[in-house]
């Protein structure tokens, strides 16, 4: 791949700066690509990180409806919208949640139009589905069932909101479209102080070799490391390919119990120290279930094979230890 050069494209990318968007750029800075990439970030973090020729990095909020200076004449092939404010966790309420979502939804469609964008990767999330029925992945084809939507869903309805927007977006302005839905990731980019359970697990066994687990540990999910993201946006980018709806995660299910065993056992063969996992028994979990389908991902995208969780979590606190102070 290192040899091979990727036609030039402009690419218009939000969310550059955060977990995912990070990943995505260290990963096509490692390839001979002639894209030039135009990040769109609030500033409010480091947005120097990665320093390239081909990437030009823009501070702007989304949440002001305005144009970026930056992008006057400029036309984008493709818009990569990964502003999906998925750290925003307990941190706001409800109501500013939902509003959030639908201001920064404008205003990245709004820059679309002006700038011609044809090609629209936009990320969703796996939360669109709601509550699993039973212990079946999600696939595209569920039917998202809306007659139990309390308040505390406003992250989940503010997702569906943005589909239907930039779906009816796409057909009055003749674009492609692929929405992602995105689940849960490894990595290590993968904050380790928000709401992330693998991220506060690595976090506990570095700062003080005790695991917590909140609930009982009976909630399962699936971690796809951040480099395989990278290589399937990547691919998408490349083929400019109208895919619809896709699920983006692993489809290995594993406990969140299982996952402080995971964490613990790594951070052993590293160390060779123990840590202790501690259930606070603070939830019931056993119904909560958040694993893709992710058969469509696999006969569409050019993925390669999955980097194991192990590999994933042991490079995950590698890098930590590393740079601890």
């Amino acid at each position: 791949m290192k040899n091979e050069v990727i036609n030039r494209k402009n690419i218009l990318l939000t969310g550059g700066t955060g977990f995912l968007g990070s990943a995505f750029l260290q990963y096509t800075l490692n390839l001979n690509t002639s894209w030039k990439i135009f990040v769109i970030s609030s500033g409010r973090t480091i947005f120097e990180k990665y320093t390239d020729p081909n990437i030009t990095y823009i501070k702007h909020d989304l949440i002001e409806n305005e144009f970026p200076s930056e992008l006057k004449g400029i036309k984008i092939d493709t818009l990569v919208h990964l502003a999906t404010s998925s750290t925003i966790g307990p941190s706001f309420d409800e109501y500013t949640i939902f509003n959030r979502i639908q201001k920064v939804d404008t205003s990245i469609l709004d820059i679309a139009i002006k700038t011609e964008c044809k090609n629209i990767i936009w990320a969703s999330s796996g939360a669109v589905y709601g509550e699993a029925d039973g212990e079946a992945p999600f696939s595209e084809r569920n039917h998202m069932k809306l007659s139990f939507l309390p308040t505390e869903n406003a992250y989940r309805i503010g997702k569906i909101q943005s589909e239907f927007i930039v779906s009816k977006f796409s057909e009055i302005y003749m674009t492609n479209l692929t929405i992602l839905r995105l689940f849960s990731f490894s990595g290590t980019n993968l904050p380790i102080n928000a709401h992330f359970a693998l991220g506060n697990f690595v976090a506990d066994a570095i700062n003080r070799q005790k695991i917590i687990i909140n609930g009982t540990g009976e909630a399962v999910r699936s971690y796809l490391d951040q480099r395989d993201f990278a290589k399937i946006l990547f691919e998408i980018i490349k083929s400019e390919k109208n895919l619809g709806i896709i699920n983006v995660g692993s489809p290995t299910p594993v406990s969140i119990a299982d996952l402080a065993k995971i964490v613990s056992a790594q951070y052993f063969k590293i160390t060779g120290i123990n840590t202790e996992i501690v259930k606070m028994m603070k939830s019931d979990e056993s119904k909560n279930y958040y694993v893709p389908d992710t058969r469509k991902l696999t006969q569409k995208v050019n993925a390669g094979n999955f980097i194991p969780l192990e590999k994933s979590i042991t490079d995950m606190l590698q890098y930590l230890l590393i740079r601890r102070p």
